[in-house]
């Protein structure tokens, strides 16, 4: 599960000399994903949400991190490019949410901070 969220650099690592090791690899890490979300505890989530945005695995999420996650979801659902407006948007929106999330105005959002601002969310939204 640890490696899920990291799949795209691990693969980066790997020969994937064997790809039915690596295919059973991830499965095992998929499923354990999938138990998390669905019988983990909001914690465990948050937690494991963390570590997906906090890409170095620092234990610090940049305002460069977070662009970079924004950006990849949109490049999943097939946007590659933006307008000026459009790009100018999307940095706005990463600039408020990461100003929201950072709590000591320090440039990073640590896992308390995260875990925070996150739990006061899901409270007002409990499906998390």
């Amino acid at each position: 599960m640890e490696r899920l969220h990291d799949f795209h650099q691990e693969n980066k690592r790997n020969d994937l000399s064997d790809p039915i090791y690596n295919l059973k690899d991830f499965l095992r890490d998929f499923i354990q994903c999938l138990s998390l979300m669905c019988r983990g505890s909001i914690q465990e989530k948050l937690q494991w949400a963390f570590k997906l945005y906090d890409l170095n695995g620092d234990g610090r999420i940049t305002k460069k991190e977070l662009t970079d996650i924004v950006c990849s979801v949109y490049a999943l659902m097939g946007r590659r490019s933006f307008s000026g407006a459009e790009e100018k948007a999307l940095r706005d929106h990463v600039d408020k949410t990461f100003m929201k999330m950072d709590i000591n105005k320090d440039g990073v959002v640590t896992m308390e901070e995260f875990m925070e601002i996150c739990s006061k969310v899901s409270m007002r939204f409990p499906l998390i």
